[in-house]
């Protein structure tokens, strides 16, 4: 086995660190049973409007920024070190130069309003105590009685 330099063993060391970090969110919590209960519709509203910036596409910035981190991961390490820090820098060189949505950067607001907001009262499938709530609908519906999630 071939002995790592210091550089492509530091190297290593901080992507590990970087991927246990990032992997450490990924945990798995249990979740709550859900079930189907019948909710008696007491009014349909239209959903509110929501506004997001849109991005210009086409800048080749990410297109750029994964060249030049491929550069410099040219640059570390030999063999399979160098190989894994050209992979590595082309992919952080790409999104480290991905344009974020930001109202500075000239784009465009974009707002629109899909669906509906059923109010509904249900009785509670655990606790059988009456409950309301809003439900989101693809369309409207004259419907009383309406099938929802409840956890």
């Amino acid at each position: 086995m071939k002995k790592l330099t210091r550089s492509t063993s530091l190297f290593l060391s901080t992507v590990l660190t970087a991927t246990l970090i990032f992997l450490s969110g990924c945990t798995s919590v249990p979740r709550p049973p859900v079930y189907l209960v019948d909710a008696y519709v007491t009014s349909v509203d239209r959903a509110p409007e929501v506004c997001r910036y849109q991005r210009k596409k086409g800048s080749g910035k990410t297109l750029l920024g994964a060249l030049i981190g491929g550069a410099i991961g040219t640059q570390i390490g030999k063999g399979n070190g160098r190989k894994l820090a050209v992979v590595t820098g082309t992919v952080l060189g790409a999104v480290a130069a991905n344009p974020r949505s930001d109202p500075r950067d000239g784009s465009k607001l974009t707002c629109k309003r899909d669906g509906y907001i059923a109010k509904v009262t249900y009785m509670h499938p655990i606790t059988h105590v009456k409950s309301y709530g809003s439900y989101p609908l693809k369309s409207h519906t004259k419907a009383k009685w309406i099938n929802i999630p409840v956890n």
